[in-house]
């Protein structure tokens, strides 16, 4: 429990930084093309991402460092046991909309992190992001030697 209370406070003191940033800025992790990433966004969806996704999903320096599972490693299960465009964003909108272990597919995730807070996304929102997660390529962390 004193995780989650941490996690939300966190969510919430990066989100008030995000409004008071005013999209002069992109949360985006140092390791993204910055200027590719935003272009490749409808802004609708960017500042979606940057509040609701990258306070978490950001590639850090280091796998302990991490939050939360990056975006390529959530896309490369996901797709795997949800192939179809509609499957896939489906079950991440089921997933992020009432997290639960019985759900989670992401098992070392799960170990790792723990489940996922339940964060009240809009429904219509976790939907574009999910769309835009199984429609983009993203890189790989560093230390997974893989690197970009």
């Amino acid at each position: 429990m004193k995780k989650v209370i941490i996690s939300l406070s966190l969510v919430f003191a990066f989100t008030v930084l995000i409004v008071s940033l005013n999209g002069k800025q992109s949360l985006a992790p140092n390791n993204y093309d910055r200027d590719a990433f935003s272009a490749s966004l409808p802004n609708d969806v960017e500042l979606l991402i940057n509040s609701k996704c990258m306070v978490c999903h950001a590639i850090k320096d280091s796998q302990k460092a991490m939050m939360a599972p990056p975006f390529a490693h959530i896309k490369k299960k996901y797709s795997k046991v949800y192939p179809t465009e509609e499957a896939f964003i489906k079950a991440i909108t089921d997933f992020t909309i009432k997290p639960t272990k019985e759900k989670a597919l992401m098992f070392g995730a799960l170990k790792q992190f723990n489940v996922m807070p339940n964060l009240n996304y809009e429904e219509d929102e976790v939907k574009q992001i999910a769309t835009y997660i199984y429609n983009s390529n993203f890189p790989e962390p560093e230390w997974c030697g893989k690197g970009k």
